[in-house]
């Protein structure tokens, strides 16, 4: 009773509760191929959960406060990258997978990672050490020289999909 009560008062409830931490979970470990294929699972429990089975699926993680499977996966990937390169207790095998550009002239950008050159494109371009580095350079200057806290506030409010 007090489960339905608390249910006609926030309806997305049982998806914050359970599912979202589970799709956020399998989101950022399973291959990118099978990233279309858990959006929309994501989506048709949500249109259950919500009993909403018209409105488009960004108004229907709008209603339960989330982000699309994609989007979280990306902050994800720039917090662990994050952490690999600025927390001095991160696994070792981490912090060698990245590494800062270094140069003699004065840049603009501050903290900009060299890209891996991929062994394949078939799997080499999809690969956490060079998607993860590649979406940290495109992150704006003011963000990627923050500190932690404030990082994970600005990369929670940006949209990289």
């Amino acid at each position: 009773m007090l489960c339905c009560a608390f249910e006609n008062l926030y309806p997305g409830a049982p998806y914050s509760s359970s599912t979202r931490c589970t799709f956020y979970h399998i989101s950022t470990i399973a291959p990118l191929s099978d990233a279309d294929k858990l959006e929309a699972l994501n989506m048709r429990i949500l249109r259950f959960i919500l009993g909403d089975y018209l409105s488009p699926y960004s108004s229907l993680l709008k209603k339960v406060d989330s982000t699309s499977l994609a989007n979280k996966r990306i902050q994800n990937f720039l917090t662990l990258l994050y952490k690999s390169l600025f927390f001095p207790h991160f696994p070792a095998y981490m912090k060698k997978m990245f590494s800062l550009q270094s140069s003699c002239y004065d840049l603009r950008g501050n903290n900009i990672l060299s890209l891996c050159k991929p062994r394949t494109t078939s799997f080499g371009l999809s690969s956490f050490s060079y998607f993860a580095a590649k979406q940290w350079n495109a992150l704006p200057d003011c963000i990627r020289t923050s500190d932690f806290t404030e990082f994970k506030r600005n990369i929670q409010g940006m949209n990289f999909i």
